[in-house]
C-alpha cells in the first residue's frame, strides 16, 4: 500500500502514487475517509500517467515538476461539465498542457452514459480543445494494440462511424 507520491519498483517498473481528487464512500459514515490517486510509471525508457478518477485542480504542474513529462497521459475524460470528482473537456486538455505530457489519450469516456449528454461527446469535445492547443490527443481504437511510439498517431474521430 503506497500513500501520496511514494514509489515501489515492480518487475522493472517503477510505480508512484500520485493525489487524484474525489469523494469517496457511500455512506454518510464512511464519507471521504479512502485515499484516491493515479499512478506515474516509468521504466526506464518510457513513461506513462494516469490520472485515476479525479477532478482538476493543481497537482498536474506538481506532478511535472516531480516526476517529468510523462510520454503519455491516460486522463480521466467521462464528464461534459465540471465537477469535484471529474474533469471536464476543457480541464482534461489545460492538465496535460500542465504537465507537458507528449501524448494525452482520454479514458473513462463512453463506458456507459452518466450525463445527459451523447456518448462521443466527451472525446469530440476534448480533441475540438486540444486543436487550439500544443497538445497532441490520440484515440486508439478500442480492442487495438499500439507501441508508445504508434500511440500519437492514433488521431481518427473513430466515433463518427458509431453515432
Amino acid at each position: 500500500m503506497l500513500n501520496w507520491w511514494e514509489s515501489a519498483e515492480i518487475g522493472g517498473i517503477k510505480y508512484t502514487l500520485t493525489p487524484a481528487q474525489h469523494y469517496s464512500g457511500r455512506s454518510v459514515l464512511k464519507r471521504n475517509s479512502t485515499l484516491w490517486g493515479g499512478f506515474y510509471l516509468q521504466d526506464g525508457s518510457h513513461s506513462l500517467y494516469f490520472t485515476g478518477d479525479t477532478g482538476y485542480y493543481d497537482v498536474f504542474g506538481r506532478i511535472f515538476e516531480t516526476l517529468g513529462a510523462p510520454d503519455i497521459m491516460l486522463a480521466d475524460s467521462g464528464e461534459d461539465s465540471p465537477s469535484w470528482s471529474h474533469m471536464s473537456p476543457d480541464e482534461v486538455v489545460k492538465a496535460a498542457e500542465e504537465l507537458h505530457t507528449s501524448c494525452l489519450v482520454p479514458v473513462h469516456w463512453c463506458a456507459y452514459l452518466y450525463g445527459s449528454f451523447p456518448w462521443y461527446k466527451p472525446a469530440a469535445d476534448i480533441a475540438s480543445e486540444a486543436a487550439d492547443s500544443s497538445v497532441t490527443v490520440a484515440f486508439p481504437l478500442i480492442g487495438h494494440i499500439y507501441t508508445v511510439d504508434e500511440l500519437s498517431a492514433q488521431s481518427e474521430y473513430w466515433w463518427e462511424s458509431c453515432k
